[in-house]
């Protein structure tokens, strides 16, 4: 998922994305995996539980895992002719990156969650974090979304 010019970021981490002067876009996520409100998640589908924890992670990580091929995917299009500049890559955050690290929160805030304020937290975190991407998307780096991340990789959501 990373091309030589446009991932920087540590191995670990495959949701990168071009980076400019001191700036690296992130296919983010959770970078962005994260959702809209701050009370606890009980919400239940198929057999009325919600899932445990391991399968909350691996629902999680695949949800993160799905946006951050198709961020790759738009940004090896639009910048295989190399360095974007700032106003290309604020234009790819906006038309691209932003909705769809928003649509990463969404799936996975829809997860039948058991209530856990940590998981909680990586929400908020999220939610928070890509309002002041959205609100001046020039900040669409992988700073940008620092507390989301630390707060998801402690929680085992290494792809979130």
């Amino acid at each position: 998922m990373r091309a030589t010019w446009v991932f920087t970021a540590a191995a670990r981490r495959v949701r990168t994305l071009a980076g400019l002067s001191l700036l690296t876009v992130p296919a983010l996520a959770l970078g962005a995996c994260g959702g809209g409100s701050s009370s606890t998640s009980t919400t239940t589908v198929g057999s009325g539980q919600p899932l445990s924890k391991p399968q909350l992670i691996a629902a999680a990580n695949a949800i993160c895992l799905q946006g951050d091929k198709a961020i790759n995917r738009a940004q090896a299009q639009q910048f295989a002719s190399g360095q974007p500049g700032a106003q290309q890559v604020t234009k790819f955050a906006t038309s691209t990156g932003i909705p769809i690290i928003q649509d990463q929160i969404d799936g996975v805030r829809s997860l039948p969650a058991p209530p856990d304020p940590r998981f909680e937290a990586i929400l908020n975190a999220a939610d928070q974090e890509l309002a002041k991407v959205k609100a001046d998307p020039s900040t669409f780096s992988d700073a940008a979304f620092a507390k989301t991340d630390r707060l998801a990789h402690a929680y085992g959501m290494p792809a979130c």
